[in-house]
C-alpha cells in the first residue's frame, strides 16, 4: 500500500557493500534434465574472535550455509564424491586468495565424470577474508554431503533470526535488521498507527516498497510491518538474506521474542479480489481473497487453475499449501519453468474462502477471474513447451515450429478454446469433431515417485497434447490418462498434418545438398515455414555427438537459419527456452532429417 499523508516514499540509502532409415522419433528414456539455481546469497562477514562447532560426523549441508572445511575436505554430491586434494582441484584451492571463490558445476568447475544430478552450480569453495576456507552448497537440487571434522559458522551473538513467513509481534521501541540496515521502529509509529489492521507498509529495495532500502543485499520486498495492539507484527517476506530482531532501546525490560510469541495472520483481509471482474495482481506477502474459479498465473508462462478437483481436494485435506519448484513444497513445479520461485505462493482454505498469498516471489503473482480465462494467458507469441516425459517431441517440436510465425500462432489459437464450465476444447484437423479436456486432466506425472501433483504449465499446450494423445490412441472420450503414451514416438511430418492440414516434406539429410536447401529456405522467408528436425541412433551413450548437446532419436524445432555465417539455431522441446546454434555442416553430421511444412497451404477450422 501507500500512505497518503507522505509527500514520498521513505529511503534508507547505504553505502552497499563492495537412423538408417526414416525413424520413430521420441521414445527417449535417458534424455537429460536441467536445473536452475535459484540464487547465490554471499559470504558473511565474520569477527577476529571466531568460535565454531566441531561436527565429528558427516553431516546434511543446508543450502546457503557457510561451513568451515580444511584443503583435504571431502563432499558426496548425488553419489558422486568431490575431493578437494584431488589433482583436479588442490592447485585451485590452494590459488584462492582471500575473499575469493570457484564454483563445481556442470555450468562451472567441471570434474571428471561428473553425473547429470549435480546442478549446473552446485558448491562454492571459497577463503574468506580471514583466510579461512569455507563451503557452501548453492542451493543445489539434489543437496550436498560434507565428510566428518568440520566446523559450522555460529549465529552472531545477541541477535535472534526471524523465521521467513512468520509474524512476530515486537513493541515499538524494538529494532530490526534487514541485511544490515537497521530499521528503528519507533521511527515509523506514527505511520503504522495510521494503517488499517489487516495492511502493512512493506520494506526492501524495490522502487515500490513504502520503506525503500537502497541496498544490494535486501530483497526486492523483504519484509512487512502491521499494526496490531499498540504493536507491531513484523514479517519476513522470505527474503534472500533474512532478518534479525537486533535488541530493544533503553528504558525498557522488554526481551527478544520467543517461539511461543509467533502469531497467525489476522483472520480479516483488506485485499480482497473474490469479486474481481479482470486480471490483478496479487501485494507481496499479503494475504488476500481469491475466487474460488480463478486461474493463477505464476511468472510467466505457468497457469494453475483452481477448478482443478485435485488441488481443490488438496487444500481441503491440508488446509494450507505451498506451491514452488522447491522439493519441499506441497504442489511442486517443474525446474522448467525457472521464472517460478523455489516458494512461490501459499494457498489457504479458510472456511468457504480460500486466501492466497505471494511469498515474495522474484516474478509475479496474477489472479485471473473467470471471465477472463482463456487458453493461452500468455500470448502464443511467448508459449514455452516443455515434454512430459510421453514420448511427444516430435508433437512439442511442431508447436513450438508454428508459435514461431505469425500464422502458425494463429492456426494453434483456432486450436483450443475454454468453455464456460473451464475444460479446454481441441480441435484437430484429423479428428472428426472436437476432444474436450478437463482441468484435472491436465496435471503433470508424480515427482520423482511421489504423490505430489506436479502442477501443469502453459495449459493451452496441456490440453493439445492430451487430445492427440486421445486421438491417436483411440480412447473414448471421457478418458484422458495422466501418463498418456503419445504412439510411443512418431513422425514430426504426420503430427504437423494431423494438428493442422498442413502438408511437409521430409528430406534425408545425407541424400541432399543440405547446404544448398538451407540456403534456399533462408533466401524464401523463414515465416513461410515450420521447420522440424530429428537426429539418428545414439554414438554417444544416448547422445549423437561427444558434447551430449543432441539426444538420440529425437525431434527438435528450427528457429533461424542464417546463409552469412551458414549457422542454424536449434531448439529442443524438452526446454524452448533455451537454443543451440551450431554450423551447418555439423547439422549435416548430427541430424538425419530435416522436415519443411508449408505455410501457404492454411487451413481454416
Amino acid at each position: 500500500m501507500k500512505i497518503n499523508n507522505i509527500n514520498s516514499k521513505i529511503n534508507i540509502s547505504k553505502k552497499q557493500p563492495k537412423q538408417k532409415e526414416k525413424q520413430n522419433i521420441g521414445n527417449i528414456s535417458n534424455a537429460k534434465k536441467e536445473y536452475n539455481v535459484s540464487f547465490f546469497g554471499y559470504i558473511p562477514k565474520m569477527g577476529n574472535t571466531y568460535k565454531g562447532q566441531i561436527i565429528p560426523n558427516d553431516i546434511q549441508m543446508q543450502p546457503m550455509q557457510e561451513y568451515r572445511i580444511n584443503e583435504d575436505s571431502v563432499f558426496k554430491c548425488s553419489n558422486f564424491y568431490i575431493n578437494l586434494n584431488s589433482d583436479e582441484l588442490k592447485h585451485k584451492v590452494k590459488s584462492l586468495r582471500n575473499g575469493e571463490n570457484f564454483v563445481i558445476g556442470r555450468d562451472a568447475t567441471k570434474l571428471e565424470n561428473m553425473p547429470e544430478t549435480m546442478s549446473r552450480k552446485h558448491l562454492r569453495i571459497s577463503k574468506n577474508r580471514y583466510g579461512q576456507l569455507t563451503a557452501c552448497d548453492l542451493n543445489s537440487m539434489n543437496g550436498t554431503i560434507l565428510k566428518s571434522n568440520v566446523e559450522t559458522i555460529p549465529l552472531n551473538e545477541g541477535k535472534k533470526a526471524l523465521q521467513a513467513g512468520k509474524y512476530y509481534l515486537l513493541p515499538f521501541n524494538a529494532v530490526i535488521s534487514a541485511d544490515k540496515e537497521k530499521i528503528h521502529l519507533n521511527e515509523y509509529k506514527n505511520i503504522i498507527n495510521t494503517l488499517e489492521n489487516g495492511t502493512a507498509l512493506l520494506v526492501g529495495r524495490g522502487e515500490s516498497s513504502d520503506i525503500r532500502i537502497d541496498n544490494k543485499f535486501v530483497s526486492y520486498y523483504h519484509m512487512s510491518l502491521e499494526p496490531y495492539n499498540g504493536q507491531v507484527l513484523v514479517r519476513d517476506l522470505y527474503s534472500t538474506n533474512g532478518s534479525n530482531f537486533e535488541y530493544c532501546e533503553q528504558h525498557s525490560s522488554l526481551r527478544p521474542p520467543s517461539p511461543n510469541e509467533l502469531l497467525p495472520p489476522p483472520k480479516h483481509y483488506q485485499n480482497d479480489y473474490s469479486y474481481i471482474i479482470d486480471t490483478s495482481e496479487l501485494k507481496k506477502g499479503i494475504p488476500t481473497r481469491i475466487p474460488n474459479d480463478c486461474q493463477i498465473y505464476l511468472g510467466n508462462h505457468f497457469s494453475l487453475d483452481m477448478r482443478n478437483p485435485n488441488i481443490l481436494n488438496l487444500l481441503e485435506k491440508k488446509g494450507k499449501v505451498t506451491i514452488g519448484r522447491g522439493s519441499s513444497c506441497d504442489l511442486t513445479v517443474s525446474d522448467f519453468y525457472s521464472h517460478v520461485s523455489r516458494e512461490h505462493l501459499q494457498l489457504e482454505k479458510i472456511g468457504n474462502d480460500i486466501i492466497a498469498t505471494d511469498l515474495n516471489a522474484m516474478n509475479a503473482s496474477k489472479i485471473i477471474p473467470k471471465n477472463k480465462i482463456k487458453a493461452f494467458n500468455g500470448g502464443v507469441a511467448d508459449i514455452k513447451l516443455s515434454q512430459h516425459n510421453i514420448g511427444d517431441c516430435y508433437l512439442l517440436a511442431n508447436l513450438y515450429a508454428l508459435s514461431r510465425t505469425t500464422k502458425g500462432q494463429q492456426l494453434i489459437e483456432n486450436m483450443v478454446n475454454v468453455d464456460g464450465n473451464g475444460n479446454y476444447v481441441v480441435n484437430l484437423y484429423a479428428n472428426r469433431g472436437p476432444i474436450v479436456v478437463r482441468p484435472d486432466q491436465l496435471d503433470g506425472q508424480s515427482l520423482n515417485g511421489t504423490n505430489k501433483i506436479c502442477v501443469s504449465g502453459d495449459l493451452g499446450i496441456r490440453a493439445i497434447e492430451r487430445a492427440y494423445g486421445r486421438m491417436v490412441n483411440n480412447f473414448e472420450p471421457g478418458e484422458c490418462t495422466l501418463h498418456m503414451v503419445l504412439d510411443d514416438g512418431g513422425y514430426p511430418d504426420v503430427a504437423l498434418k494431423n494438428l493442422t492440414g498442413l502438408d511437409s516434406k521430409s528430406y534425408k539429410i545425407k541424400n541432399i545438398n543440405i547446404h544448398k536447401k538451407l540456403s534456399e529456405i533462408s533466401q524464401k522467408g523463414l515465416d513461410n515455414y515450420v521447420l522440424t528436425c530429428t537426429t539418428s541412433n545414439g554414438k554417444y551413450n544416448g547422445y549423437v555427438d561427444y558434447q551430449r548437446r543432441f539426444n538420440e532419436r529425437h525431434a527438435y524445432g528450427i528457429k533461424n537459419i542464417d546463409q552469412y555465417s551458414q549457422t542454424i539455431e536449434i531448439v529442443n522441446p524438452h526446454n524452448t527456452m533455451f537454443s543451440k546454434t551450431i554450423s551447418w555442416n555439423e547439422f549435416a553430421e548430427h541430424f538425419n532429417y530435416l522436415y519443411v511444412g508449408n505455410l501457404q497451404n492454411i487451413y481454416n477450422f
